[in-house]
C-alpha cells in the first residue's frame, strides 16, 4: 500500500503517486469540440483532491470519427491556445494531463460530421443506423497521420503525453479485433498486422516528438465471439512494447453504454447525474 503513494517515473513523466485518473467521457464540449469552462474545473478538482496524473476524456483526431455532439475535437490547430491555457493553469498542482486520442471508426455519426462513416470492414449498420464502409489504404495512411498531427498539437499544447485509445470499439481497436477486422491485407489476418495502424502510429510519432510519452489503452478482450482474446492482447502488448509505447492501459468490452463498469449494480442514477447533457435537459 505504501507503493502507492510513492512517487515514480512514466517514461520522462515523474508523478507523485500511482493514483492516475483513467480516462472517461466527460461530455464537456460545446458543438464546434471546444472544452467547456466545466472541464477546467473538472480536472482543478481531480488535481486539487491529491490524483497522481489525469488521463483525459476522448479528443477526436479526424472529422469523420465525430460520435457525438458533445465530443471534443483536436483535428486542427485552432483548439491548441484553449487547452494551452488550461493546462498552463493546472501546472500549479504538479499534476501531469495526458490527453486521450481516438477516432470513432464504424461507430461514428455520418448524421454529425457529414461524411462517410469508415472502420477495418463493411458494417450494415452502426449505432446510429449508419452504414460503414471499408476503409481505403489512403483512409488508414490518413487516420495515421490525423493521430501523428494530434500528437505534436498535444505537446504544443502543453500537454505531458498523450494516450492512443485502442479499446472499447473505437477505430483502433476494431482494426485489433479479429471479429470485426477480416481484412485480408497487411492491415489484417495476424495479430501484428492487426495492430499495424497503431505501432504505425506510434513509430511516425517517435520521428516527430522523440521521447514524449505516447501511453496506449487495449481491451484484453472485446467479448464478441472470434473476437479479441487474452492471448491475443498479450501478444498486442509485447508488440507494443517492442515500438516504444511507454505504458498500457488494459480495459475489456466493446463499450456499449456503461458496458466497461465492472461492478454488482451499475448506479445509473449516479453516473446520469454526472453527464452535463442530462443535468441540464428540462424535466417533462
Amino acid at each position: 500500500m505504501k507503493q502507492v503513494f510513492e512517487p515514480w517515473s512514466l517514461g520522462t513523466l515523474q508523478i507523485k503517486n500511482r493514483i492516475i485518473r483513467s480516462a472517461t467521457h466527460e461530455g464537456m464540449a460545446h458543438p464546434d469540440g471546444m472544452p467547456t469552462a466545466d472541464l477546467e474545473k473538472y480536472y482543478q478538482q481531480l488535481a486539487a483532491g491529491g490524483t497522481g496524473a489525469i488521463i483525459t476524456g476522448f479528443m477526436c483526431v479526424k472529422g469523420n470519427g465525430r460520435m457525438h455532439a458533445n465530443i471534443r475535437m483536436f483535428d486542427h490547430d485552432g483548439y491548441i491556445d484553449v487547452y494551452k491555457g488550461i493546462n498552463d493553469r493546472l501546472k500549479e498542482f504538479g499534476t501531469p494531463v495526458i490527453a486521450q486520442l481516438a477516432h470513432g471508426g464504424s461507430r461514428a455519426s455520418k448524421k454529425l460530421t457529414g461524411e462517410d462513416v469508415i472502420g477495418p470492414g463493411h458494417r450494415r449498420k452502426n449505432e446510429s443506423g449508419d452504414v460503414c464502409k471499408e476503409a481505403s489504404e489512403a483512409d488508414i495512411l490518413s487516420i495515421i497521420e490525423a493521430f501523428v498531427g494530434a500528437i505534436i498539437r498535444a505537446r504544443t499544447a502543453g500537454f505531458d503525453g498523450v494516450q492512443l485509445h485502442a479499446a472499447h470499439g473505437y477505430l483502433l481497436s476494431e482494426f485489433l479485433s479479429p471479429n470485426l477486422n477480416r481484412r485480408q491485407d497487411r492491415w489484417g489476418v495476424t495479430v501484428e498486422n492487426r495492430l499495424r495502424i497503431v505501432t504505425e502510429i506510434v513509430r511516425r510519432a517517435r520521428q516527430e516528438v522523440g521521447s514524449y510519452p505516447v501511453l496506449i489503452k487495449i481491451s484484453a478482450h472485446d467479448q464478441f465471439r472470434n473476437g479479441l482474446t487474452e492471448h491475443d492482447a498479450v501478444a498486442t502488448a509485447r508488440l507494443l512494447q517492442e515500438s516504444s509505447c511507454d505504458a498500457i492501459e488494459v480495459s475489456c468490452g466493446y463499450g456499449d453504454f456503461l458496458h466497461t463498469v465492472r461492478m454488482p449494480k451499475v448506479p445509473i442514477d449516479a453516473l446520469l447525474g454526472l453527464m452535463p447533457g442530462y443535468r441540464e435537459r428540462p424535466a417533462f
